[in-house]
């Protein structure tokens, strides 16, 4: 499903949004920079950004959830979306139709394209358990391992994660796996009540794969994948029925991933990265000295000693291990079927009229 999108169209009608002014200080001159976009609130209060400047109309938000007030299930179509997003907006704020975007919307401007679907896990403990799995066995190249955020419950590649905890996004695209079932609590949905309830128990046990691809990558990964224009992915034209999916498992053939992974126990939990590490291995009985520098062993003996752990001593090996959760097995298994969720998502919008 196609979770987000922004989006330009060409608009002949009068200009919509606020001017952002800037004044030179030395001879007071007073000069307009931009425009910005207002938000446009669907009745499910889900809002969209919209602007007209310069003859287009810019458009950026989540299309499923301006349409229906969720966004667990949705669709793929992404000019039917562009279409319902620029119907829903003319409707709400009286704007004019205009014949010229009528005849381009299917050569819409695409800027963002968030790529999204569903991959059963088994209970919402376990989802974040092979979150927590995915930090440590995934690599992408050339974008470094993913964050996790405890917060979110999401795991995050292709975004730097600053010293103080603020993320800091990237031209090009990024993705991240999340517990969509525990988002659902910090943002409630406001579709009929009806849905509300079944769509919050589909979720559970899901986690959620999200490819953000923003406008480089639609130039670049559209040429490579068969976009079929000088203009790749960017231009709605080249998109057909799985153009999504392609652009989701583009992102998901990227990353490494070690076949299985040490499920953390609690004390895991608790641990520095560093120090994770040199735990699992004495877990599994390695002889650390082995392993390690004399210098950094001594280091990590001492360390691990404030949590009742020596190093120093093997481990026994006929002890009970730590579970083995195939982290691979979830993403070869293949996502939750998208046709069943469209199916979802037509009976939806139906109902919200």
């Amino acid at each position: 499903m196609i979770d987000w999108l922004t989006f330009d169209l060409p608009y002949t009608g009068p200009p919509f949004g606020w001017m952002k002014y800037s004044q030179n200080m030395t001879t007071g001159e007073i000069k307009a920079q931009f425009v910005h976009g207002d938000l446009v609130e669907s009745s499910f209060s889900s809002k969209v950004a919209v602007r007209v400047h310069e003859s287009r109309l810019f458009v950026s938000g989540n299309p499923i959830k301006f349409l229906t007030g969720q966004n667990v299930v949705g669709s793929d179509n992404c000019l039917m979306l562009v279409e319902l997003m620029v119907n829903k907006i003319l409707e709400l704020k009286g704007m004019p139709d205009c014949l010229v975007m009528r005849r381009n919307l299917p050569h819409a401007n695409l800027k963002r394209v968030d790529c999204t679907y569903h991959y059963h896990v088994g209970s919402d403990e376990e989802v974040v358990t092979w979150l927590k799995a995915m930090e440590l066995s995934a690599h992408v190249k050339f974008r470094g391992r993913g964050h996790f955020d405890e917060g979110m419950c999401s795991l995050l590649f292709g975004v730097k994660v600053m010293a103080s905890g603020k993320k800091k996004g990237s031209q090009l695209s990024s993705f991240k796996f999340y517990n969509k079932f525990r988002e659902l609590d910090k943002h409630p949905m406001t579709c009929p009540e009806q849905f509300r309830e079944p769509l919050k128990m589909y979720a559970r046990g899901k986690v959620r794969g999200e490819a953000l691809i923003r406008t480089k990558d639609l130039l670049s990964q559209g040429k490579k994948l068969g976009g079929g224009s000088l203009f790749g992915y960017s231009r709605l034209t080249s998109w057909n029925g799985d153009t999504v999916l392609k652009l989701h498992n583009n992102w998901v053939g990227k990353m490494e991933i070690s076949s299985n992974y040490t499920a953390r126990d609690e004390l895991v939990d608790n641990l520095p990265r560093e120090l994770a590490v040199t735990y699992r291995l004495w877990c599994f009985g390695e002889v650390m000295q082995n392993v390690m520098n004399r210098a950094t062993f001594y280091r990590h003996r001492k360390r691990l000693l404030e949590y009742d752990v020596d190093i120093s001593v093997p481990r026994d090996v006929e002890r009970k291990q730590p579970d083995v959760k195939p982290v691979l097995r979830v993403l070869e298994a293949g996502m939750v079927n998208p046709s069943d969720e469209e199916k979802w998502f037509a009976e939806i919008l139906r109902a919200c009229g």
